[in-house]
């Protein structure tokens, strides 16, 4: 028998790269027939919900098939971004939204352009991911040059990879971090639990924004600290215990307190750093706790932060509001989805009331990085208005004035910035930088890098239903300097035990 050729891993990235790039102009025609008119609105939403859970579903697969990691920080991003920015979609597909998309609050041309606009992002960033598929070389341990270097493909090639940084150092740096940090997150919760116990859930905001700008930044240094003691704990079983109870602690009291994203992000990072660094986590107790983490707990969470005071905390209270849950996962997408509707005001928005900012937005964003150092009390890239303050001064007034925002989408900040042309192209661009990172830490199997790829997750996270201001700073100040941290240890390190080194070269 003849022997059959297998295609090679290039040949299937260029396979699944030709596919995507079909999926994009097919996209660009389907919009020009829309365009034209050529569409029957009504007739062509749900085909269009169909198209995105279908493209959705390639763009996991896809990965998959490349990178041979489903657990990866690529993936949670792209399934947070479809459920934050289409979770309404997923509904109608499975028939499960009486209200309809988006509470039917639109018209039906909006609603499409929205359904339309989000796929379209979700293709581009993903055709960007792929193509940093091919940016990554393969740099064995045999063939580097530099001590730097590291094996990136390290599985495909059976070499086990060259640890850079000593563990030593990347638990130094998160025992750095934890001293500088712990005191200002104890005071911070305690000024919130305070202010949730006596006033509710909304007085929560208050509480923070009252708190000086040092113990906001440096408290946000806790995650980071139980991150890089955790990625360096292997022969530290003291730290890596240490670093789960930290978690948790945090995690318990966040959700108590009804912020969601504290209470339950840090989990995923941490969980995905256990998995790659420590040991595998058993899929049949995980995937069901994930399950239930995001589908029951998270809507649990968000009924029981309703209540005002202490009558919140009480045990028939959290027992009541659990047997009232109806629907968790229908009521889980949808509120999930509701940050779709930031996306649909904008289109309305902009540009028949707004101009476009033309990238303003981003550099406003860049500029946060500059501290708020003779500046006042607000950073000038906040003061000037966010997209999420100027959206919700335009469309929900009353409820600003209270302290209450709908929050934002970075497919929406795209689209503010750069209209119907540009965002496909600014997702792509995002999409690839985004890819390359992480592979660039996965592909190492690096400590430190996968602490500061895990470090930067819970912000990227969010980043979803967010703006780029709030994305900028957390990754370099949280994710970036520690690891230039380790980087220095290892340095000195390295002096110390040859200190001709420097000489000789």
């Amino acid at each position: 028998m003849d022997k059959i050729d297998l295609p090679t891993h290039s040949q299937i990235r260029s396979i699944i790269l030709a596919c995507q790039l079909g999926i994009i102009i097919f996209l660009c025609i389907l919009g020009i027939l829309k365009q034209q008119s050529l569409l029957d609105l009504e007739t062509v939403i749900y085909p269009f919900c169909i198209l995105f859970v279908i493209i959705v579903f390639w763009s996991l697969l896809s990965w998959t098939i490349l990178t041979k990691s489903l657990f990866s920080p690529y993936i949670l991003f792209l399934v947070s971004a479809a459920l934050f920015n289409g979770g309404h979609v997923f509904l109608e597909v499975l028939n499960i939204n009486p209200l309809g998309i988006l509470s039917n609050n639109f018209s039906t041309d909006t609603t499409l352009q929205t359904i339309f606009l989000v796929t379209l992002s979700i293709s581009s960033l993903h055709l960007g991911a792929l193509l940093s598929t091919a940016t990554v070389k393969p740099i064995t341990v045999k063939s580097a040059n530099n001590p730097l270097e590291l094996s990136l493909t390290a599985k495909l090639t059976n070499e086990l990879p060259k640890k850079l940084f000593a563990s030593q150092d990347i638990r130094k740096v998160g025992w750095i971090l934890l001293s500088i940090s712990f005191v200002p997150t104890l005071l911070l919760l305690r000024t919130g639990v305070e202010a949730v116990a006596t006033s509710g859930y909304v007085a929560l905001y208050e509480a923070n924004a009252s708190q000086g700008g040092a113990i906001l930044i440096l408290s946000g240094f806790m995650i980071p600290s139980i991150l890089f003691l955790l990625a360096g704990s292997q022969q530290a079983p003291f730290s890596r215990r240490l670093s789960i109870l930290l978690v948790f602690i945090y995690s318990i009291i966040y959700n108590f307190l009804g912020q969601r994203t504290n209470g339950i992000l840090p989990l995923v990072s941490v969980a995905w750093l256990w998995h790659h660094v420590i040991r595998p986590l058993p899929k049949k107790i995980f995937l069901p706790i994930a399950f239930f983490t995001a589908f029951v707990i998270s809507p649990l969470i968000g009924e029981i932060r309703g209540g005002s005071g202490l009558a919140r905390f009480s045990l028939s209270s959290i027992i009541e509001k659990f047997i009232s849950l109806e629907n968790p996962i229908s009521r889980t997408l949808f509120e999930f989805g509701s940050t779709m509707q930031t996306i649909a005001y904008t289109i309305e928005l902009v540009p028949n009331s707004k101009d476009f900012n033309m990238g303003v937005d981003y550099l406003y964003a860049l500029f946060t990085l500059v501290p708020n150092i003779g500046f006042g009390d607000i950073h000038p890239s906040i003061a000037r208005g966010t997209p999420s303050v100027w959206l919700s001064a335009e469309v929900t007034p009353r409820a600003v004035k209270q302290g209450i925002f709908l929050g934002y989408s970075f497919i929406a900040e795209a689209y503010l910035n750069f209209g119907w042309l540009g965002t496909p192209i600014f997702m792509t661009i995002f999409g690839f930088y985004l890819g390359k990172l992480v592979l660039w830490a996965t592909r190492s199997g690096e400590p430190a890098r996968m602490a500061l790829l895990a470090s930067f997750l819970t912000s990227l996270l969010f980043f979803c239903r967010q703006e780029s201001t709030q994305i900028v700073r957390p990754f370099v100040l949280y994710s970036l300097t520690p690891y230039l941290g380790v980087l220095l240890l290892h340095q000195l390190r390295q002096k110390k035990l040859n200190p001709h080194s420097l000489g000789n070269n």
